[in-house]
């Protein structure tokens, strides 16, 4: 699989919060609705995105993808059963330059994907609300602005997030292109696909939810 840098599809996307790696922090311009899924008609955005047993790249073998972005110009997603690494609370917000008092445990940080690794993306639950935050489908958000770790720091924040870095991305047609090589597999998204900490058998699960609602 040949996956390339979409400087477009970035752009398209209004609301995605980017979590540089250096800790400095980008919004991009606002959505223009935060309470509506986007409607993503044919497209699979709010989907999952599975690699099938005979996926031929590495990068991708039994990943599972939620989709963020996906039209006619191309697509966007993270990889969401895979972690790379582990960082302290309190030390991820002090580099942020965010005030916490009570920050305690870790955050697991997950590999997104093979593209821009410079950039982290944080997707949520979508019980929190800020200002930008845009609805993907029922159930998961994403929040373009620093009020959310904000809101995490005071105890306020989604009760469950994701942090990751890197994202999946693939340019105009690309993407059904790999599908028609029968390198996907798509399902309904489900919150513990998407969110729980059980890494190892999200592929499985995300399989049998593809088997079941066909």
């Amino acid at each position: 699989m040949m996956l390339r840098k979409s400087r477009n599809i970035l752009r398209a996307w209004p609301v995605l919060f980017l979590l540089t790696a250096a800790g400095a922090l980008v919004g991009a311009r606002q959505a223009p609705d935060t309470d509506t899924p986007i409607d993503s008609g044919d497209y699979l955005v709010g989907k999952l995105l599975i690699a099938t047993p005979s996926m031929g790249d590495p990068r991708f073998k039994e990943s599972v993808i939620f989709m963020v972005e996906h039209d006619d110009k191309g697509a966007l997603g993270l990889v969401v059963n895979r972690v790379i690494g582990r960082a302290k609370l309190a030390q991820f917000f002090d580099k942020l330059g965010i005030e916490s008092k009570n920050a305690t445990g870790v955050v697991p940080i997950h590999y997104g994907g093979p593209v821009q690794p410079q950039f982290g993306f944080v997707i949520h639950s979508a019980e929190f609300r800020a200002q930008d935050t845009r609805l993907i489908t029922t159930g998961v958000a994403v929040s373009p602005e620093p009020g959310v770790l904000a809101a995490m720091a005071r105890g306020e924040g989604p009760k469950r997030t994701i942090f990751a870095v890197g994202y999946a991305g693939w340019a105009a047609g690309q993407l059904e292109h790999e599908m028609d090589r029968k390198d996907w597999y798509t399902a309904p998204v489900d919150l513990e696909i998407v969110f729980d900490k059980d890494m190892a058998t999200k592929w499985k699960r995300a399989v049998e939810i593809r088997y079941r609602t066909l």
